[in-house]
């Protein structure tokens, strides 16, 4: 029996529809530059893209024209219920695990391709903390070489900074989003894996964190919710922070930097949010303690596809190890993990023994250091 195909005629009557109002809703927040696609029509493509929020594939879209087009997308977006079956119908994302083998996901990429539509994947995998573009892994060269079709490489640049990762609010400012490099497959077949690889890596790289362009923010509160990215305090290591309007705090020692409008720290050894995160990776490469190191209270679910969070435990204590996670009485070796990862703002993700696990510590909670040594246990760091 053959497979019903991916490509529906509902998908492009939906995008056709909303794309107007999302172009309208983008230049109501920002100063929106865009530049459109220019590549035969009704052929496929893979479109490649630096991630700075999750509004960055409705930027993409407005610049693809009338072709057809899928997400690739995380998978954890498919256990919201209803919702998430709304978004499959009508939208029809290819899933895709951030941890663990994708068989099924590159199957079906492939699967619409050969329909005639293009894909679109943030190779990053994650986005940004600190306006740097985050490590863009091999596996994209084996996805290049599978699909056999041109690439295409899109920077994405402003939306950062009128919106980190780790903040609520908002800020003024400029974005654009343009197609800056088409490989075509004649082209990258000459290309060894390393040199593809290399020009991925450079073409999708941007460091919006010392950029010191100004960006007006009306609610002065540059710094709020930093606590989000921020664990290693200068003076005291592993440690909670606490944020509130352009300052944030050192729960230990008290130390206190200001954070300006041109992303500028002061009070602290550190220029910009980069130089902080990459002390913060290094110090956790001289921790070699078996003792537990921090804790938190978050709330745990077990995450399945399709299907409402089920609700593990509430208020548990979250410890961790260099080498495990504690839930309660209840440990998780990181040998043992399928994978750890951040997805939304601040939620923690792990996978293991077939299941995956969601823990949600609140609006202040951070997520990022548990997947930092987990990521240098696995020697990813």
């Amino acid at each position: 029996m053959a497979k019903k195909k991916w490509i529906r005629t509902r998908h492009k009557v939906v995008k056709w529809l909303l794309l107007p109002f999302v172009n309208m809703f983008a230049k109501s927040k920002v100063k929106l530059h865009k530049k459109m696609l220019s590549l035969e029509k009704g052929k496929p493509c893979l479109v490649l893209y630096n991630h700075q929020t999750n509004f960055d594939p409705f930027l993409v879209a407005l610049i693809m024209g009338k072709r057809d087009f899928y997400y690739v997308a995380s998978e954890h977006i498919f256990s919201k219920g209803f919702a998430s079956s709304l978004l499959k119908y009508f939208i029809a994302p290819i899933p895709f695990l951030k941890a663990g083998v994708n068989t099924s996901s590159i199957m079906n990429c492939g699967r619409v391709v050969r329909e005639g539509g293009s894909i679109v994947i943030s190779p990053e995998g994650n986005r940004t903390y600190t306006g740097e573009t985050t490590t863009i892994k091999d596996t994209i060269v084996k996805f290049v070489r599978f699909l056999k079709i041109p690439v295409v490489l899109v920077n994405i640049k402003g939306n950062y900074s009128c919106r980190p990762r780790w903040a609520k609010s908002k800020r003024k400012g400029e974005v654009f989003v343009e197609p800056v490099k088409i490989l075509r497959k004649e082209e990258y077949d000459n290309f060894t894996d390393e040199e593809l690889l290399d020009i991925i890596r450079e073409t999708l790289y941007i460091n919006e964190s010392d950029s010191g362009v100004y960006y007006k923010n009306r609610r002065k509160n540059n710094a709020e919710y930093l606590e989000r990215f921020l664990y290693v305090c200068p003076n005291c290591g592993l440690v909670h922070f606490a944020s509130k309007g352009n300052k944030v705090s050192c729960n230990k020692c008290g130390l206190t930097a200001t954070l300006d409008d041109y992303k500028k720290f002061s009070g602290v050894q550190f220029t910009h949010l980069k130089e902080w995160g990459d002390y913060q990776q290094e110090f956790i490469k001289t921790v070699n303690s078996n003792d537990q190191l921090i804790t938190d209270t978050a709330n745990l679910y077990e995450n399945e596809r399709e299907k409402r969070l089920k609700l593990i435990k509430k208020g548990a204590t979250l410890g961790l190890f260099i080498d495990k996670l504690r839930i309660d009485d209840k440990e998780f070796n990181f040998a043992d993990l399928d994978g750890m990862d951040v997805v939304g703002d601040n939620v923690l993700y792990f996978h293991h023994d077939r299941k995956t696990y969601r823990i949600d510590g609140g609006a202040r909670f951070n997520a990022v250091k548990y997947v930092a040594f987990y990521n240098k246990f696995k020697g990813d760091n």
